[in-house]
C-alpha cells in the first residue's frame, strides 16, 4: 500500500425534496455517510409491498403496521459493500404502484445502482476508481418529502459538471435540489515534490 495518502475522493451532500400529497410513508432515518441498512413503509398497501419484498428476494418483515426493509451497512466511500435498505423497499413499493416523484426516482434512477450510472453514467479515474453514490436517509411523509444523498468524486472528474447533473435531474423531475456541503477533492501527483519529501521522510523514519 502507497504509505502516502496523496488522493481523496471530492464529497458532494445533498436532498432532493418535493412537497406532494401522499397517503403513505417511507423512512429511514440514517446517516449520509453510510448505507441505509434499516427502512420501513408504512400504508393502505402493507401486504401487497411485503409480497413484493418477498418476490424480489429481499429481506424484510411485517409488523407492527409497517412494512422494515433490511440492507447491510457500509461506508459511503465503499457503496459496494453495502444494501440500501431505501431503494429495496422503494423498489417493491413502486411495481405495487405505491408510488411518488421520489420513490419513483429510487426505483428507477438508483435501484441496485452504487456508483450512479443511471443517472451519469460510468464516471472514473485511474486514481480512485468509480464515483459512490448514496442514499443514506428518507423521510417521504403524506405532505412533505426529501432522501439524503452522498456522492464521492474522483479527483480527475470535475465537481462542477456532476453537480450540474444533479441540478437537472432535479429540474427534470420537478423536485428541488439543496446542496448542504461540498468538499473539494484532494490530489498531489504520486511524482510531485511533496510526495517524494514525504515518501523520503517515511523511509528514513522507518527504514522501508
Amino acid at each position: 500500500t502507497f504509505p502516502v495518502t496523496n488522493a481523496e475522493k471530492g464529497i458532494l451532500v445533498f436532498d432532493y425534496k418535493t412537497n406532494e400529497s401522499l397517503n403513505f410513508r417511507l423512512i429511514s432515518d440514517g446517516a449520509y455517510n453510510a448505507v441505509a441498512d434499516k427502512a420501513y413503509y408504512e400504508g393502505d398497501k402493507l401486504n401487497e409491498v411485503a409480497k413484493e419484498m418477498k418476490n424480489l428476494g429481499y429481506k424484510f418483515e411485517l409488523k407492527d403496521g409497517k412494512v422494515y426493509s433490511y440492507g447491510v451497512s457500509a461506508h459511503a466511500m465503499e457503496t459496494e459493500k453495502g444494501i440500501n435498505a431505501i431503494t429495496r423497499l422503494a423498489m417493491a413499493m413502486d411495481r405495487v404502484g405505491e408510488t411518488s416523484t421520489v420513490v419513483k426516482f429510487l426505483a428507477d434512477s438508483v435501484g441496485e445502482d452504487k456508483n450512479g450510472e443511471t443517472i451519469l453514467g460510468i464516471v472514473e479515474d485511474d486514481v480512485c476508481g468509480k464515483l459512490t453514490f448514496n442514499v443514506g436517509n428518507a423521510h417521504i411523509e403524506k405532505d412533505k418529502q426529501k432522501i439524503g444523498i452522498n456522492v464521492r468524486i474522483p479527483v480527475l472528474i470535475n465537481d462542477e459538471d456532476i453537480i450540474n447533473e444533479f441540478k437537472k435531474l432535479a429540474k427534470e423531475l420537478e423536485m428541488e435540489y439543496i446542496q448542504l456541503d461540498f468538499k473539494a477533492h484532494l490530489y498531489f501527483d504520486e511524482d510531485s515534490e511533496l510526495v517524494k519529501t514525504l515518501m523520503n521522510v517515511y523511509k528514513d523514519v522507518t527504514g522501508k
